[in-house]
């Protein structure tokens, strides 16, 4: 590596390098878990506490076409799926009739880990010579915690889990309630 000398004594890298960091990082922050839209979903730390349901993607195939289908899962019946589309329409499918099913549980959180190893890898600049035992770690400990994150499992797939699987992250698991009317469900509220 090409040192600078600056600062009354203290080792930069020069540009360069920085740039080349800065790409390092970038591989490291571009793993990605799966995702539902913005504030569909809860964090993982919020999950137990969450009055909403998980965000669903369904696909239906009629004859030769193949239906998509998604919004937040309000229940699940012996017979029939229940969930709330992104225009606040409640739509209803047939459990027969779905043939793939994603169901998001909670968003996870690599973005803001690899921010956070990012920001300490940069910040090795400032350490002269040690740079050459910090930035390694930095990079290591900071894939390894992003990586781990991406990997958590954050869905339940149908076939693969039955629909009963799926009922605990509904907004009613235990059923719809009796004299409910569907129309008056609201949508989660965004928090901004």
């Amino acid at each position: 590596m090409k040192w600078i000398k600056a600062f009354g004594g203290a080792n930069m890298l020069d540009l360069k390098n920085i740039k080349a960091m800065v790409f390092v990082l970038l591989i490291v922050a571009g793993c990605s878990s799966v995702k539902a839209p913005w504030r569909s979903v809860p964090r993982r730390p919020q999950l137990e506490y969450e009055a909403y349901g998980g965000w669903i993607h369904l696909n239906q195939i009629v004859g030769e076409k193949t239906f998509e289908f998604e919004g937040e899962l309000i229940s699940i019946q012996p017979d029939t799926i229940y969930f709330l589309t992104s225009a606040g329409d409640i739509t209803s499918l047939a459990n027969n009739d779905v043939t793939t099913a994603r169901l998001i549980l909670f968003k996870t959180d690599e973005g803001t880990f690899a921010l956070w190893a990012s920001i300490g890898a940069l910040s090795t600049v400032s350490h002269g010579y040690g740079l050459v035992y910090s930035l390694p770690m930095w990079l290591l400990v900071g894939r390894g915690t992003t990586s781990g994150e991406v990997k958590r499992l954050n869905y339940l797939d149908y076939p693969k889990n039955s629909f009963n699987d799926f009922k605990p992250y509904s907004r009613f698991p235990q059923g719809l309630p009796v004299g409910l009317d569907l129309e008056q469900l609201k949508k989660r509220p965004i928090k901004k």
